[in-house]
């Protein structure tokens, strides 16, 4: 198999798993929270940015 091959297997599983962290830092959020109105949309976006960070 070559490079670009496994670029655009790869591809597809990295957005998943991206999602998959994206809704499961929401439902951190919401089971950290006493109260959903009290969720800070600036964090969950600061964790948000971080993990897409680090995974470039």
């Amino acid at each position: 198999m070559d490079l670009s091959e496994d670029k655009k297997e790869r591809l597809p599983l990295e957005r998943a798993i991206n999602r998959i962290y994206s809704i499961s830092e929401v439902h951190k959020l919401l089971y950290e929270s006493a109260n959903f109105a009290d969720i800070d949309p600036d964090k969950y976006f600061d964790r948000l940015i971080e993990h897409i960070k680090s995974t470039m």
